[in-house]
């Protein structure tokens, strides 16, 4: 994360714990069955406030049907020795054909399958409370705040996109308007008039792009492999944005690695905490790598992110967020750029939301071959 922080213990808020449990798809129920405590691991989907999961008939999961229940979901980095745990307690409840239509309709909406073959049951929980050291009641989680294909976290291979618009003059702009404008003179290139593409306007060839693919894919893989797709493309925006920015060393790796001599007091934590840095994770590094080309080869931009240059985790309170405009969260991280440096509309802007979308589809689906 940049601007090192050290990290410390604390308890999530009931917004937090629904957020994070929207990045993940498994957990750990935990039932009594046959005199003892018993726990699963399942994939599981949200519903409003329930948790819903689904297995196949005969399992000791039917022990959970009308009793007191536990699910655990977590996410640990022991590379930066941090992480975050949600506890939830509650009821949980068979859907069968007994129960209004409308609850059955939602249940299967949520598209969670049993890993095993099989159809019923489904369990979903009512009355969740979660707990991090202390009880809190959960929020409805916001319609658009998840997605199953957001949830998806595995080895993919790098994904075929469409082409850039054609037009010569169009780049497609960031912000809650969306819209177009003319690019800026000298800001095309190529046979088909594209706009420059990061790697264009960073002068790279064919020797000095990989070690600049492999300084993004390094920020990437180290900040955000926890993250799902997008939140792993947006890492690798703001390192371009800051390249672009004047503000930062105008080189990828300038930008990633800068004061990394210093203590916890780097740009990005990884590259300053005294931890090797192994990959640990050979397929989520596989990923990194793709978007990190990807990235360069322009065909990756986030309208939310935009230009963004700053971004912590939530377990971190950095000072410096006194002096930002708020961008967009997105996953555990949300993301800045400083109020005195303006909305960023003279910096560069590259790719195609949709074109971006269809990435991320396409690398969901990768995901789910394997």
């Amino acid at each position: 994360m940049p601007e090192a922080e050290r990290p410390t213990l604390r308890t999530l808020t009931d917004d937090e714990c629904f957020e994070l449990l929207a990045t993940q798809q498994i957990g750990r129920l935990g039932v009594n069955a046959e005199h003892y405590p018993l726990i699963f691991p399942v994939n599981y989907a949200l519903d409003q406030r329930a948790v819903v999961v689904r297995t196949h008939p005969g399992t000791k999961l039917s022990a959970a049907d009308h009793a007191n229940v536990t699910f655990e979901v977590d996410h640990i980095d022991p590379i930066s020795r941090s992480g975050w745990s949600v506890l939830i307690r509650g009821l949980a409840e068979e859907v069968t054909s007994a129960h209004r239509t409308e609850l059955i309709e939602r249940t299967h909406a949520t598209g969670v399958e049993p890993w095993a073959p099989g159809e019923e049951p489904k369990f979903e929980t009512k009355g969740v409370t979660a707990t991090n050291e202390a009880d809190m009641k959960l929020a409805a989680l916001p319609p658009d705040a998840w997605s199953p294909d957001s949830i998806i976290d595995m080895p993919v291979e790098r994904s075929e996109l469409p082409p850039l618009p054609s037009d010569p003059g169009v780049v497609f702009k960031d912000g809650a308007g969306g819209g177009q404008t003319v690019a800026r003179k000298g800001e095309v290139t190529g046979i088909d008039q594209r706009p420059m593409s990061p790697a264009e306007r960073l002068g790279l060839d064919e020797t000095s792009r990989p070690k600049s693919e492999k300084c993004l894919a390094d920020a990437i893989y180290f900040e955000s492999r926890g993250e799902h797709v997008r939140g792993q493309m947006a890492v690798a925006q703001v390192v371009l944005n800051r390249a672009f920015s004047g503000k930062y060393p105008s080189t990828v790796c300038g930008v990633v690695y800068q004061n990394a001599h210093r203590h916890l007091a780097c740009q990005f934590t990884f590259t300053c905490d005294g931890i090797p840095d192994v990959v640990r994770e050979p397929d989520m590094w596989e990923r990194a790598k793709t978007i990190a080309a990807e990235m360069l080869d322009g065909k990756l931009w986030l309208p939310e992110v935009g230009k963004a240059t700053h971004y912590h985790a939530y377990w971190v309170r950095p000072g410096w967020v006194r002096e930002m405009t708020k961008m967009h969260k997105l996953g555990v991280h949300t993301f800045y750029r400083p109020r005195k440096w303006g909305d960023g509309d003279d910096a560069p802007e590259w790719g195609d939301p949709e074109a971006t979308q269809e990435s991320a589809k396409k690398l969901v689906e990768a995901a789910k071959k394997l």
